[in-house]
């Protein structure tokens, strides 16, 4: 739906558009990126795709083309175009700022209503947290799929598996248990947490 609103807002003079995963782009080196039918880019739209993973992307040799891809930038052989949406949106800071707004009713009746049935009481330092004794998950306010999370319970601190992001500023959030599933995983049933991204 994303890309679909881009597309439909884009001015017909603007030239062809392809419409393609990143994982298709290709490149050469101090040139340009190309599209998988080979055409040169000349603005390249990405409007899920995280800027910061392209400093690890590399190719099957090795080569860190997500660096020279934004060399390619640098160098003004290509643009590249990330709506505001896909950054003001993937930031967890965006929970704390609602919830605060929430806490100093600075929303109507109705937001507020939205706010406190969908939003976990998130904040921008733990001290509610410590003064109320609760659980709660410190954040990276941009992380994904659970990398460096902390879950604080009575002064113990579970780590996530993994930790790529916990260079970043940190929110804090209620821990809200997730509710579990029984699903069929290689012919056997298996208990799962059931989680809905936003």
């Amino acid at each position: 739906v994303h890309v679909e609103y881009i597309y439909s807002i884009i001015p017909d003079y603007i030239g062809d558009i392809e419409f393609f995963n990143i994982s298709e782009l290709t490149m050469t080196i101090g040139e340009g990126a190309y599209t998988p039918s080979g055409d040169k880019i000349d603005i390249l739209i990405t409007p899920a795709y995280p800027y910061e993973f392209l400093i690890n992307d590399r190719d099957e040799e090795g080569n860190n083309i997500g660096v020279e891809l934004l060399n390619l930038v640098r160098d003004k052989k290509l643009a590249m175009l990330n709506p505001p949406s896909s950054n003001i949106l993937q930031s967890k800071m965006s929970f704390a700022i609602l919830w605060n707004m929430y806490m100093n009713m600075k929303l109507t009746p109705h937001e507020s209503e939205i706010v406190q049935r969908y939003v976990a009481p998130t904040y921008r330092d733990e001290e509610p947290f410590l003064i109320s004794g609760e659980v709660y998950v410190k954040k990276p306010v941009i992380s994904r799929e659970g990398s460096s999370v902390e879950i604080v319970r009575e002064n113990k601190i579970s780590k996530s598996k993994y930790d790529l992001y916990s260079d970043f500023l940190s929110v804090y959030q209620k821990f809200i248990e997730l509710p579990k599933l029984n699903v069929i995983l290689n012919n056997e049933f298996t208990e799962k947490y059931y989680i809905i991204g936003s």
